[in-house]
């Protein structure tokens, strides 16, 4: 199930905003520009569907597609009935962002990098980077 409505954070030291947004088909995590509304850096976070075969991402043109296969693992879908439970962890800077889903941290954005990474998914891509956790460790000073 999705969360119907995108889940909107903003750090006050930043100034940038984090969104979570999941609408049924796939979820993603954005972070935007200083100041603004802008997302300056996306993330693939998990599937609701089985990953489509490459040449049918094309057909998801009404919002974020989901990882194809390749990228993402049918055993991965979130097939949860219950909406997920998300909140945000911020770097000290606040630059850069973590999303725990339903108690685990699936995805992260790095500003300075310019990158996405989820912990879901199988190579990078236009869905984003390979979990890291040896960056993550470094941007949020804790392990997983």
């Amino acid at each position: 199930m999705s969360s119907d409505v995108p889940i909107i954070q903003k750090n006050l030291l930043s100034k940038r905003s984090v969104v979570f947004d999941d609408d049924g088909t796939s979820a993603w995590l954005y972070l935007t520009r200083p100041n603004s509304e802008q997302p300056m850096c996306d993330c693939w976070i998990y599937n609701h569907i089985t990953p489509p075969d490459p040449s049918e991402v094309s057909n998801y043109h009404s919002g974020p597609p989901p990882a194809c296969v390749g990228y993402a693992d049918a055993n991965d879908t979130f097939a949860d009935t219950a909406p997920p439970d998300v909140s945000f962890v911020w770097s000290k800077s606040g630059n850069d962002v973590a999303v725990r889903i339903n108690g685990v941290i699936m995805g992260f954005i790095a500003a300075q990098l310019s990158a996405g990474y989820s912990r879901l998914l199988l190579q990078n891509g236009p869905w984003g980077r390979v979990w890291n956790q040896a960056i993550y460790a470094s941007l949020f000073g804790e392990d997983d």
